[in-house]
């Protein structure tokens, strides 16, 4: 009788546990049938966000979310949705929230931060001398005006946080490269076009498409390494989840956190001869 008393009272503990978070999840998230797009923005962080290109569209209800893909659980921090003209999106808060929460705690230390090669390579690096960042970044800076500081801050919070959304600025899919077209940002929220499945849902397609991925990869690897000008882009997260495929078998790089980004046009001075064992 007292074992059963107190398993009874464990499982009492476990489901009263279970539905306090439920019911904070609801409270938070705005309802059953999903979260409230604006909720999930994080605005109220800004300037330490990823800047408020697309916020008149998430204010205006131009994209919703689909009720259909949320989970409460998601510790991806992916949601899907659609515009107006039913185009799908996927909305990416970049990081989970654990490490949303650290970076706020050590929001102020990180302006001291100093380089340390024993930490292990995470984020965009800059090869091989972490100058070329401004000349990275000069390409669409010159087009905003206003909020020019604002905008840094911005950019020092998504290099913080998560470089994608310069990335998708700097290649975007408007001038050919293998990445999802750029919708803007919403506070701490990503918007960028629906471009596919992953190829980890596409294993039992015909033979003759999984030849094409394959192709298409290969290409996209050379169009990394010497379609720009300036820079070599070289991407350490190949999983099968971070590459999708359409209908036409055109293949997407849909997770660009971690990258290393290498200045053809400077060569390794004296000062730094093994530059590049740093990130082996």
């Amino acid at each position: 009788m007292l074992l059963r008393r107190r398993f009874c009272k464990r499982v009492v503990l476990l489901l009263t546990a279970f539905a306090v978070s439920f019911y904070a999840s609801v409270l938070l998230f705005g309802g059953l049938k999903g979260p409230q797009v604006m909720r999930l923005t994080d605005l109220h962080r800004c300037p330490a966000c990823y800047g408020v290109t697309v916020c008149p569209e998430l204010y205006s209800n131009q994209i919703t979310l689909d009720s259909s893909h949320w989970n409460m659980f998601n510790a991806k921090n992916i949601y899907y949705g659609y515009t107006k003209s039913n185009r799908r999106v996927v909305l990416k808060k970049l990081a989970h929230n654990w490490e949303l929460k650290e970076f706020d705690d050590n929001l102020c230390n990180n302006w001291r931060l100093k380089l340390d090669y024993t930490e292990p390579r995470k984020g965009l690096v800059m090869c091989p001398y972490a100058y070329s960042l401004y000349d990275f970044i000069q390409s669409f800076l010159n087009n905003k005006r206003e909020g020019y500081k604002s905008e840094l801050i911005n950019i020092w919070t998504m290099l913080s946080i998560n470089p994608e959304p310069i990335i998708l600025q700097v290649i975007p899919k408007s001038k050919g490269w293998p990445v999802p077209p750029f919708g803007g940002v919403c506070g701490r929220l990503e918007v960028v076009g629906h471009e596919g499945e992953p190829l980890s849902a596409l294993l039992d397609v015909a033979w003759h498409r999984k030849l094409k991925y394959a192709q298409n990869i290969l290409d996209a690897a050379m169009d990394f390494t010497f379609k720009h000008d300036r820079f070599r882009f070289y991407l350490m997260d190949w999983s099968l989840d971070n590459i999708v495929a359409n209908e036409k078998d055109e293949i997407t790089f849909v997770d660009l956190e971690d990258l290393v980004v290498l200045d053809k046009h400077i060569s390794p001075k004296k000062d730094l001869p093994d530059w590049y064992k740093s990130w082996r």
